[in-house]
């Protein structure tokens, strides 16, 4: 059973202009720990700051399937995003999310660029019993 659905489109130039101003703090509220370890090891400038606003557009879609959007409920940075070798992303939420909703979910998710935007649709679903 679908429990939420979040889209999320973001101009990569904006993303490049805020990592310009800040981007330390900006990258320690977005980023989990395994995932700042990855954005450093990105060499190419364009590629990290593509990277850096598909992560975003992508966690703000997952706040928005949550329904809590930027309540303080959630951080950017609970939300972990893995990508497995077949480049299909994964999601790890924190356990606060299950609690709300009374019973275990997952999120599936899509990350897409072009050179200007990112984006990312997310949707949650009750996790069935096997």
């Amino acid at each position: 059973m679908i429990m939420g659905v979040g889209i999320d489109l973001l101009d990569i130039q904006r993303m490049e202009n805020i990592l310009r101003r800040n981007s330390q703090l900006f990258l320690q509220k977005l980023l989990s720990h395994e995932e700042y370890m990855y954005a450093e090891s990105i060499v190419s400038k364009h590629k990290f700051v593509q990277w850096i606003a598909g992560r975003y557009a992508a966690k703000e879609a997952v706040l928005k399937a949550c329904g809590t959007g930027f309540d303080g409920r959630v951080m950017l940075y609970q939300i972990q995003i893995s990508t497995h070798p077949s480049l299909q992303p994964s999601v790890i939420l924190p356990s606060t999310v299950s609690e709300w909703f009374g019973h275990s979910v997952k999120c599936a998710l899509s990350i897409s660029y072009t050179r200007k935007t990112a984006m990312g649709i997310a949707y949650l679903e009750q996790e069935t019993s096997r």
